[in-house]
């Protein structure tokens, strides 16, 4: 077995998330570092994309779900983006998750949250 880390960097999610009035009516994008480890043996074996995890796919199903969604929370965004990938992706050994969301705060570049789930347990 080959477990081996698949990774998406700097994935923009437009999304409306916060507890602000402004923030229910204008989308802002929220950056997702994801990190998923996989056995992917057999995709290299074979030369086949399809044992492994398709990060095009994912990434397109993942800007479309924000694009409809709303949280007032990017923790509660991280736990549905975590669930999503879950779903989709059962034979995932790890699941790390960066959620930054930018200039949303005075003084500060960003701020976020970052999640680690083990799934092999």
């Amino acid at each position: 077995m080959m477990q081996s880390n698949v990774f998406i960097d700097e994935l923009g999610l437009d999304t409306f998330i916060g507890l602000h009035e402004w923030e229910l009516t204008d989308r802002q994008t929220v950056v997702a570092d994801i990190v998923i480890t996989i056995d992917i043996s057999q995709a290299a074996k074979e030369d086949d994309v399809s044992f492994s995890l398709n990060y095009e796919e994912l990434a397109a199903h993942l800007r479309s779900w924000a694009h409809d969604n709303h949280c007032k929370t990017v923790e509660n965004f991280a736990y549905d983006i975590i669930a999503i990938i879950k779903d989709r992706h059962p034979n995932a050994k790890k699941i790390k998750l960066c959620l930054t969301k930018v200039g949303v705060v005075p003084h500060t570049k960003s701020c976020g949250v970052s999640v680690e789930v083990d799934l092999s347990k």
